[in-house]
């Protein structure tokens, strides 16, 4: 579950703040999180509400929660590096293109013991759908379905296929959304992100955080 807070951060005590997004009501039950009238999870349009509002409501959309979460942590890294904030400043850019033209719902995320286990589970199991991400931090491996195939985007990838076209702009774009969310849970784990993929993903490699990528 997603609380309404996330606990003292450098810029606020709320994720609202942290990730410079506001609290919203969309058409179901629980808040959600906006950027310019935009859910976060892509599930239509926002009519932003206050923060007690959205604490009666209960807790937070778990797809607008995880999106705000990366963006925070995005913003936190920007405030010391230039080159991740050049990437921010891009993702807001495609993001608000994204709204523009009808935005695509945020990717499910799945945490697996072994790159073998998430190659099994992704032909068998019907909650892992086509564009889902594949997160398995024993491997240092992120990457994400596309149909049946789990492909990755690390430098690792374990028992996942190797994607020999930029994720971002593979099968004309399609994966972008689920490009991007990978990316961001590469950098949040310190991953390495293939060359191939770290130039066409809109977060770039954290080569603050590890070596940088050669591509294999």
């Amino acid at each position: 579950m997603h609380p309404n807070t996330t606990g003292t951060g450098t810029t606020g005590d709320h994720l609202h703040d942290r990730a410079m997004v506001r609290p919203a009501r969309g058409t179901g039950r629980s808040p959600h999180y906006s950027d310019n009238g935009t859910m976060l999870c892509g599930r239509g349009p926002a009519q932003e509400i206050t923060v007690e509002e959205a604490q009666a409501l209960g807790d937070y959309c778990a797809q607008c929660a995880t999106a705000a979460e990366a963006r925070a942590y995005a913003l936190s890294l920007a405030r010391t590096s230039p080159t991740v904030e050049a990437a921010v400043a891009l993702a807001e850019t495609l993001e608000r293109a994204d709204a523009e033209h009808g935005a695509t719902p945020a990717p499910a995320v799945h945490h697996f013991g072994s790159t073998r286990a998430a190659y099994d589970a992704s032909q068998c199991r019907d909650d892992i759908r086509d564009g889902d991400i594949l997160v398995i931090e024993s491997e240092h491996v992120v990457g994400f379905l596309v149909v049946a195939w789990p492909v990755a985007i690390t430098v690792e990838r374990g028992a996942l296929a190797a994607l020999t076209t930029p994720a971002h702009t593979y099968a004309d774009g399609s994966y972008a959304t689920s490009a991007h969310a990978a990316a961001v849970a590469a950098l949040e784990l310190g991953f390495l992100v293939s060359k191939i993929h770290s130039a066409a993903t809109i977060l770039p490699q954290a080569t603050h955080i590890r070596p940088p990528a050669v591509e294999r």
